[in-house]
């Protein structure tokens, strides 16, 4: 009887053993069924987030073509409105433009006859200037001379301070000198900015000034 007893007790904890490990066997596999559900999920959503990248990039080369395209058919003015600030109208020139008196406001008149025309690296005029050339060409037609490049006309005069300004004055900036412009009154200037863009009047970038100066022309 006790042998009977011990074999059923084996044979119970056997089965026991047996109920555990089908148990494990069924949880790692529900677990990898959860996996590779898991796991197909993330492939299909990566996948979706390729094709929604790969169609965001085709919508944007759309958006760039058709920008291109639309720059490409600007007027140069239209252009150099888009490149940078300013103005070419004329009409609104502050009234300190018709009011300035001497040589160095007939020379601003004279560079503000130039609105509009396109800038060139080098050149004088009269179709195109680059910025220095812009002021050489306006004293020119003075039967004056500065000097040529805007690093030199920003030392030909006297310097003066911001709250100085008059209209007729050569406002420099950055540092070494790279760009310069005539001033005209009410915090603007006429200039020839860069490539692409027109001789034009804009507001003075007063941060990027290094230097101001009333000329002094021979």
């Amino acid at each position: 009887m006790v042998l009977l007893d011990r074999i059923l007790a084996d044979r119970a904890a056997a089965l026991a053993d047996s109920t555990q490990i089908d148990d494990e066997a069924r949880d790692q596999l529900e677990q990898a069924r959860q996996a590779q559900a898991s796991a197909a999920v993330a492939e299909a959503d990566a996948a979706r987030t390729q094709r929604d990248l790969e169609q965001r990039q085709t919508d944007l080369a759309d958006q760039i073509a058709k920008i291109t395209d639309q720059f490409a058919a600007l007027t140069d003015a239209d252009r150099a409105a888009i490149v940078s600030p300013g103005t070419t109208n004329p009409s609104e020139l502050p009234a300190a433009v018709s009011a300035a008196s001497g040589t160095s406001a007939e020379a601003m008149r004279i560079a503000l006859d130039q609105l509009g025309k396109p800038y060139s690296w080098g050149a004088t005029g009269p179709g195109s200037f680059d910025c220095s050339g812009l002021i050489y060409f306006a004293y020119k037609q003075l039967g004056l001379t500065v000097p040529r490049v805007a690093a030199d006309q920003a030392r030909a005069g006297t310097p003066v301070s911001r709250e100085s300004v008059q209209p007729g004055d050569f406002i420099s900036l950055y540092s070494p000198i790279g760009h310069i412009g005539i001033y005209i009154g009410d915090g603007k200037y006429v200039n020839a900015p860069t490539g692409g863009d027109v001789v034009k009047v804009a507001p003075v970038p007063w941060d990027e000034v290094t230097a101001i100066n009333r000329p002094i022309a021979t």
